[in-house]
């Protein structure tokens, strides 16, 4: 394949997840850890819960450059799959919330 041709048709025929959902997936598995506490020591405080059950972090990011540091992104879309993933487990069960 040429060198700028689309990748979607090559993550298609090799069976492969895109980029972008690969890439939510991993962020998703480091916010896990850090939450759960099974990280490296200097993560342990990034993330805490507010009383909605949302991630909250000190930091938004003032600059371009800041808003690209990982805890400010990796906020955003954990809250997604978390508000996803609760919407999903409400009609399973409304006690437990699970953190996929």
């Amino acid at each position: 394949m040429p060198r700028d041709s689309h990748s979607a048709p090559l993550l298609q025929s090799l069976k492969l997840e895109s980029l972008s959902s690969r890439r939510e997936v991993h962020i998703n598995k480091l916010v896990d850890l850090i939450i759960a506490k099974r990280i490296h020591p200097a993560l342990l405080d990034m993330f805490q819960f507010d009383d909605k059950g949302n991630i909250i972090n000190k930091g938004n990011g003032r600059t371009v450059i800041g808003k690209r540091r990982f805890k400010v992104f990796a906020k955003k879309v954990a809250n997604c799959h978390f508000a996803f993933s609760s919407v999903v487990d409400s009609s399973v069960d409304s006690s437990v919330h699970v953190v996929v």
